[in-house]
């Protein structure tokens, strides 16, 4: 059985901070680059890659496979929101 996940890394820090269990539709790794979203861990604004993974039995145990083998920190938020009320849209290191 096939399961997809989607996640989003910043290439400045080398962290995934945005994962889901399910497939995104569309590219936000795009969206987050254009509109030049800094990153909710280091500030960097628009400096993102990701992909949408669909191997594998357990989605969130292939994107932390896939993120370790290319030398990736895992850290993806919580809630699945970009800035949630405690950090009010500030970047906190």
């Amino acid at each position: 059985m096939n399961t997809s996940g989607t996640m989003v890394w910043c290439l400045a820090c080398r962290t995934v901070v945005w994962a889901l269990d399910s497939h995104w539709p569309g590219d936000l790794r795009g969206i987050l680059n254009h509109l030049k979203i800094p990153c909710r861990l280091c500030g960097v604004s628009g400096n993102y890659d990701g992909m949408t993974v669909t191997e594998g039995t357990d989605g969130w145990s292939t994107m932390r496979s896939i993120a370790e083998s290319e030398g990736l920190a895992w850290d993806p938020s919580g809630s699945g929101v970009w800035f949630d009320d405690e950090y009010s849209g500030k970047v906190v290191k």
